[in-house]
């Protein structure tokens, strides 16, 4: 974790806005990385539009980004600002080449997430090529919190804290650092955060 916002400090210091993508496992904070990098800059203050597009039926996708007669749509909405599509590799193809033309005359930076590897659905025609290359102004990979060392511990004590309603900061148990050592992390980040919440719930800690 600590390498992944040192490299979203490094693109911040870029100049100008440019678009990205942010591959990894599930539950590898994709997402998270993503707002973190619209928070951290210069452009903390405009539009944040997060579209799931896993959570949206196909048939409705076109209306979403793009609006209808007496709707605005997603990319409308993030004029000025920032868009994190997550799941990209979910949007038709056919949508993609639209969202790619768009992009082409709107003010929006867009912020992309995966699981796949976009480069090879490109080559093979299933992403389009255009908008993949659009998203290369930057590749952030991250990694699984299995590869991470000690991230899973001092994250934890930050959701410890965090959860907390008194701001202090927290540690985690000899027996705690121990199991967790331990454990592989097959959800990543997410399962962290429920384990750390669960456990905190348990126990009554404030």
């Amino acid at each position: 974790m600590r390498l992944t916002f040192h490299r979203l400090a490094e693109l911040m210091a870029r100049p100008g806005r440019c678009h990205g993508l942010f591959s990894g496992e599930a539950g590898t904070g994709k997402a998270l990385a993503a707002r973190s990098l619209h928070l951290m800059g210069p452009d903390r203050d405009t539009a944040f539009v997060v579209v799931d597009l896993r959570r949206i039926a196909r048939e409705q996708l076109d209306a979403e980004l793009f609006g209808t007669r007496t709707r605005r749509g997603r990319l409308a909405e993030a004029s000025g600002g920032t868009m994190l599509l997550q799941a990209i590799d979910e949007l038709p193809l056919a949508i993609q080449t639209a969202l790619d033309r768009a992009l082409a005359s709107m003010p929006v930076r867009l912020l992309a997430t995966t699981r796949r590897d976009l480069q090879r659905l490109a080559a093979a025609g299933l992403f389009d090529r255009d908008l993949h290359a659009r998203l290369s102004g930057f590749h952030v990979v991250l990694a699984p919190l299995r590869e991470r060392g000690r991230d899973a511990l001092l994250l934890a004590e930050r959701l410890l804290t965090r959860l907390g309603v008194d701001g202090r900061s927290r540690m985690l148990s000899a027996e705690a650092v121990a199991a967790m050592r331990e454990y592989s992390w097959p959800g990543n980040v997410r399962e962290l955060e429920f384990v750390v919440e669960r456990a905190r719930l348990a126990t009554g800690a404030r």
